[in-house]
């Protein structure tokens, strides 16, 4: 489709875009001032996407937010009010009671105008459930209706309806005072109006269907909100259903576009965040920058963002959680981009992916890595020796048990133990996964060889309170240091005495370091006891055990015989006194 916008428009959208970008760069108050002082405000406002404002407005705060409110467009309040009125399939009260107070005190005359044309049996089942309503017959007196009744021309009273149990998501004495506000306003506007139109209104609001009005105003919200890509949740789900390189789809060719190449259309900052922040994505995104290209994919981006709000259930209320979604986008893309590209993961070859594969592709192939890993870690652990043995994930200390915590999620995520301020985060690259493969490869051949190397050991003693936490590392070195001390193996802890004995095995009586012949006799004991070859056992988790010989070393090194304090030491099961 040809764009034929003259030059003056094309440069008045691309001033407008610049001045959308730093009002979304600035602090709250900054941001309302910059649009306030604006020569063009209500223009600079209506040039928002609904998401970008929607996400302002409540990083400003609703209360301070009122001058916005009043600029924006009716297009702009359905899609605050469609985003935040609503529960799964049920309207939540309390927010529509909020909302609608703060619209009506932001502009009042065009809120009158906006609930006639397009949200008449929106705010009439608003009323049925919140408005009490008498009607004065001819000869009646007033005294008979409730002492707080209100009345516009001695016929109609009215009053706000107590709060029930129904609204208890909120502050009821705000929600109170804001329907009470609200109701005084709107009607006396609407009288104001036109007095039959507020009789009209009046009489039908006492007989609405509400559970039918509901219906189809979910219906309806669906279908706006679709279009912008938050779909159905049976249908949002799809995006985590991984496929193959071989199932991607190629991007549909376009005719080129003639004119400024500019679209009218606001595009959400978010989705531009995903590829034009400082991330792994910006430089090939640079390479796109200036390509009718473009714009397709920022508009996917902002589908795929939308779309996973929905799959994950999140609402949308803060930039944290934009950021959230953002960043789970950016990391599996990325993943995608670098299976694709068998490791080499250039600008240049990432630029050609995203000419070449729509981006919801792209981040199914990456995500598809995470959950072959997830379903990995659940077909093991169901018919794994700890499983079976009732014991806890955390028998594979913290770090495997971070490790499988975050696998068996129902979204995988990488446990990142603080190391960037957070205990779980979503994967962002291949070798993060990759590493996990390895690790969780390691826990898989450690639980096989435990299965060998404990059979002959009664399943209670694993339930059997030792004074400290069981975990493979004491098992497994408990049954060497019992053997190695000459105790029986029917048993998982040690006396002090007989660890004594072991540790001067274990030390040869010269230096803090294990040597390699005390290294071979604990690989031996490890093969005679399980029956795996000792070659199986080196192979397939030689570096775990190297790794657990250093944490002895680095627990025990500088310790002597005498000193030795069973409180202090955890890589062994030691009998409590």
């Amino acid at each position: 489709m040809q764009n034929n916008l003259s030059p003056s428009l094309s440069q008045r959208l691309v001033q407008l875009a610049e001045k959308r970008m730093k009002v979304l760069s600035l602090d709250p108050e900054s941001a309302m001032n910059e649009i306030i002082s604006d020569t063009d405000s209500q223009a600079l406002v209506h040039s928002f996407s609904e998401a970008d404002l929607y996400l302002l407005v409540r990083k400003i705060g609703l209360s301070d937010a009122l001058p916005l409110l009043s600029l924006a467009s009716n297009r702009q309040w359905e899609f605050m009010v469609d985003m935040d009125c609503w529960k799964k399939d049920r309207i939540e009260d309390h927010a529509l009671i909020h909302w609608l107070y703060f619209l009506i005190t932001a502009d009042s005359d065009r809120f009158i105008g906006w609930f006639l044309h397009e949200q008449l049996e929106l705010v009439e089942r608003y009323l049925f459930h919140n408005m009490e309503l008498y009607v004065r017959e001819h000869d009646q007196d007033p005294s008979e209706f409730p002492e707080d009744a209100i009345t516009l021309d001695q016929v109609y009273y009215f009053r706000a309806r107590p709060i029930t149990t129904a609204l208890n998501d909120g502050d009821s004495d705000v929600a109170t005072d804001e329907r009470e506000q609200f109701l005084s306003l709107f009607l006396d506007r609407l009288a104001r109006y036109d007095h039959t139109t507020f009789v009209n209104v009046m009489m039908e609001s006492r007989g609405v269907l509400s559970a039918e009005i509901e219906e189809e105003l979910y219906r309806l919200r669906n279908v706006r909100l679709g279009e912008k890509g938050f779909l159905q949740f049976d249908e949002a789900i799809g995006i985590y259903q991984p496929i193959s390189p071989q199932q991607r789809r190629p991007r549909p060719v376009k005719p080129p576009k003639t004119g400024s190449g500019f679209e009218t259309g606001p595009i959400p900052h978010y989705a531009q965040r995903v590829l034009m922040a400082e991330n792994r994505l910006m430089p090939a995104a640079t390479l796109l920058r200036d390509e009718p290209l473009f714009t397709d994919v920022i508009l996917e981006l902002t589908a795929l963002a939308n779309q996973m709000a929905v799959a994950d259930q999140k609402e949308i209320a803060s930039q944290a959680d934009l950021d959230a979604i953002v960043n789970k986008i950016r990391g599996y893309l990325c993943i995608g981009i670098e299976v694709l590209s068998h490791g080499d993961f250039s600008p240049a070859f990432a630029a050609a992916t995203i000419r070449t594969t729509m981006i919801q592709d792209i981040f199914r192939i990456g995500y598809g890595q995470a959950l072959t890993l997830k379903w990995r870690a659940e077909k093991w652990i169901k018919k794994s020796w700890f499983f079976n043995q009732g014991l806890a994930l955390g028998f594979w200390t913290e770090a495997g048990m971070g490790l499988l915590g975050g696998l068996l999620l129902k979204r995988p995520l990488y446990f990142d133990n603080y190391q960037t301020g957070v205990l779980y985060r979503e994967f962002d690259s291949l070798s993060a996964i990759q590493a996990f493969g390895i690790d969780l490869e390691e826990i898989i051949q450690i639980d096989g060889l435990l299965s060998q190397l404990a059979s002959h050991i009664p399943r209670e003693l694993f339930h059997q309170k030792s004074g400290r936490l069981l975990n493979f590392k004491n098992l497994i070195l408990t049954l060497w240091a019992r053997n190695a001390a000459g105790l029986d193996a029917d048993g998982i802890d040690i006396d002090m005495a007989s660890f004594r004995h072991f540790f001067k095995i274990l030390r040869e009586d010269t230096t803090s370091h294990i040597s390699n012949s005390v290294k071979t006799q604990f690989f031996k004991w490890l093969s005679t006891q399980s029956g795996v070859a000792q070659s199986t056992i080196t192979r397939s988790i030689g570096n775990a055990l190297e790794r657990l010989f250093d944490e002895i070393e680095s627990e025990l090194g500088s310790v002597s015989a005498a000193d030795l304090d069973p409180r202090f030491i955890g890589l062994f099961n030691l009998v409590q006194h």
